[in-house]
């Protein structure tokens, strides 16, 4: 009798675990949408040619492209919110000279979460918007696959050194000609940690070597995870940042001696003496992420998104000026973080990453009298760029007929009226600048329209899997929960030995045919991946499982009935939570079933998800809570232990607010930046024990 009752034990938790295992399967592959784009890379070959080219090549010349740029320094430096420059009491006097002398154009660049280091890398050099499965393999660095900026510069001949966070090793390990890494995982170090990125500066910046040269400072981010943006560190290493900027802007711009504004980077221009390189050195400063006030990251709260983005040149002062309110942080311009790639690679005269999901950022294309249509132009090429991704989504395109769907069509409509006042501002000179804005602003509002379908694709929530995956949780942990019950109570273990007889298999035929019928009616309705073919005896086999776990969990709740009024060790409860108070006897599972249904309904919010901490503090706080009030309300009846039982679970719910302050992971509504707090108007406990 004991070797069957641990053998149908043993049956019992594994039925339970497996479908818990299946439940967490279905509930992930819903809730992480999949990302899947495009294979291989770009080729210069497969550039369109323009609306404009009538077969000629004057026509061709007339619309095409060149580099504006030999050479770019891409300096990251992790963690820098966009505020630190836009802020008045910014330290850093040298940059905010540059932006109110003309000479660099910046930007608020908006990171979409996860906004972790290799997610954020991965977005700038890609184009791409990664997913919450990034912010795993954030620990776990490995190669990307996908077509990329790095990788276009390396295939086109681009000369590639890097310094810094060794995570672009980790994901571009061919394509650098000169590099060497630091770790991001000591954030005690605040200070070699940069110092071994700065040592590289002075041959560097002497060579003509290199093509691009890629910086990421890791010292900033190590101080907001030590003690917050409000630490007596952060102004120093923001002015330390500034002295850096200011080394590498004064180097690049003394070893060119460039042309006109209105004649640069194109290949009709007149040979100009002692010009060490022809165009200019771009310099771009930007950030990967954000942070809390407390120095957190990886949510979405305005403080982590809001990163900057900083395109620093001398010509950019004799192009068009901005109004007088340009530096003001309320007038400063909001881009996508995604938007540096098109943007590069355009500038570059580089192929667009095939995956790039970004919009090019006019302001970095002004007008020349050489090519007054080239915005037009390099426009159109972004926006066929992002045709083709359209073109691999069956949610967008239709393949059999090679029509946009429904959900497209209008926007591709802008296109199209784009692309015939495009044509117009090349035959017709007279109106040429009419033409040019209304197809610009076309242009502009089908990749803004289109950017908006990305982001909803990449948030397309499978919502039949979630839900089916929130089931088989529900009847997983009421499983587990009754198997605990029982099996620590012999009167109710003696009740088991019922169980898989020929009554529990006819049960689980029985609901499997419902749940199944069930699922066949929602399938029938919805196109979840759950209801496809490929899927079909994967959920067989599913709902076989998930009904026979339904029915041992029924049987396995009669065996604990009538236990609920023993007052002795053989109670399950007392077992468990060694106590014979009536109260919180009954309150105790009426709790823990209650706490799971809450905990079951909220995964069906996603901001619940990101949040789903605070709904275990909630749950924990309250079942210690019942605790306690039980203890008090039955302190009368002579036990002398009462009075320790009532401090020791005070001091559990200490030691519980205590852990909650230090976690500084999700606290929304703590960072006054979301709620428009000032730090003043709320208590940060972590702050003060950090």
């Amino acid at each position: 009798m004991g070797f069957v009752l641990r053998g149908r034990t043993i049956v019992l938790f594994c039925i339970f675990f497996s479908t818990l295992l299946i439940g967490e399967f279905l509930f992930y592959n819903g809730f992480f949408p999949q990302n899947v784009g495009l294979k291989g890379s770009a080729d210069r070959e497969n550039t369109p040619p323009s609306v404009t080219w009538d077969g000629s090549e004057e026509g061709e010349l007339s619309s095409g492209l060149s580099a504006k740029y030999s050479r770019i320094v891409i300096m990251v430096v992790d963690g820098f919110r966009a505020d630190f420059l836009w802020n008045k009491d910014s330290p850093m006097h040298f940059t905010k000279s540059l932006i109110e002398n003309r000479k660099a154009r910046g930007f608020t660049s908006v990171a979409s979460p996860p906004t972790v280091t290799l997610p954020r890398i991965k977005a700038l050099m890609s184009g791409g918007l990664p997913s919450f499965t990034d912010f795993i393999f954030n620990f776990f660095t490995n190669e990307l696959t996908e077509d990329s900026l790095p990788l276009q510069m390396h295939k086109n001949g681009k000369k590639i050194v890097f310094y810094g966070d060794d995570t672009w090793i980790k994901l571009f390990p061919d394509v650098f000609y000169r590099y060497e890494g630091t770790t991001s995982f000591f954030v005690t170090d605040t200070i070699e940690v940069d110092n071994n990125v700065t040592r590289h500066l002075s041959d560097e910046l002497s060579s003509t070597e290199w093509d691009v040269l890629i910086l990421h400072y890791l010292g900033l981010d190590h101080i907001g995870h030590l003690s917050g943006i409000n630490s007596p560190l952060m102004k120093p290493k923001q002015k330390e940042m500034d002295v850096i900027i200011e080394r590498i802007y004064k180097a690049v711009v003394s070893q060119s001696n460039y042309p006109p504004f209105d004649q640069w980077a194109y290949s009709d221009i007149p040979s100009f003496e002692n010009v060490t390189i022809k165009t200019p050195t771009l310099f771009v400063l930007c950030s990967d992420h954000g942070m809390t006030e407390t120095g957190n990251h990886g949510g979405s709260s305005k403080g982590e998104t809001e990163a900057l983005l900083l395109f620093m040149s001398p010509y950019f002062a004799e192009g068009e000026i901005p109004d007088e309110n340009h530096q003001k942080e309320s007038h400063i311009k909001v881009v996508s973080q995604i938007d540096l790639v098109p943007t590069l690679s355009l500038l570059f005269d580089l192929p667009i990453p095939l995956n790039s999901m970004g919009s090019l950022i006019p302001e970095l294309f002004p007008p020349t009298t050489h090519k007054p249509l080239e915005l037009l132009r390099a426009l159109e090429i972004n926006c066929v760029q992002l045709i083709n991704i359209l073109q691999s989504q069956p949610l967008f395109w239709d393949k059999t007929t090679n029509t946009p769907t429904p959900r497209v069509a209008p926007i591709m409509r802008d296109f199209e009226i784009a692309q015939d006042l495009h044509g117009s501002a090349a035959l017709l000179p007279s109106k040429r600048t009419h033409f040019t804005e209304e197809a610009t602003e076309l242009y502009l509002k089908f990749m803004r329209s289109v950017g908006k379908e990305f982001s909803r694709l990449l948030t397309n929530y499978d919502d039949y899997l979630i839900y089916a995956g929130i089931f088989h949780f529900g009847v997983a942990f009421f499983g587990f929960l009754l198997f605990l019950l029982v099996f620590l109570s012999h009167k109710a273990r003696d009740n088991v030995g019922h169980l898989f007889g020929f009554k529990t298999w006819a049960l689980s035929a029985f609901f499997y045919s419902i749940f199944f019928a069930i699922h066949l009616s929602i399938c029938a309705r919805t196109t979840s991946d759950f209801c496809s073919k490929d899927y079909f005896e994967f959920s067989v086999v599913v709902w076989i499982l998930c009904a026979t776990s339904f029915v041992a969990s029924i049987e396995l709740l009669f065996c604990v009935k009538g236990l609920f009024g023993y007052r002795n060790r053989e109670d399950p409860v007392t077992s468990i939570f060694g106590t014979e108070d009536s109260l919180f006897h009954v309150w105790s599972i009426r709790g823990l079933v209650v706490g799971l249904l809450i905990h079951l309904i909220s995964l069906s919010g996603s901001s619940f998800i990101e949040e789903e901490h605070q709904t275990w503090y909630f749950l924990t706080t309250t079942l210690l809570y019942l605790r306690t009030a039980a203890i008090v309300m039955d302190f009368g009846d002579g036990k002398k232990d009462k009075k320790s039982n009532i401090i020791r679970y005070l001091i559990i719910l200490v030691c519980l607010r205590l852990l909650r302050a230090w976690n500084q992971t999700g606290v929304k509504w703590q960072d006054p930046t979301t709620n428009d707090l000032k730090p003043e108007d709320f208590i940060d406990i972590a702050k003060w024990l950090s």
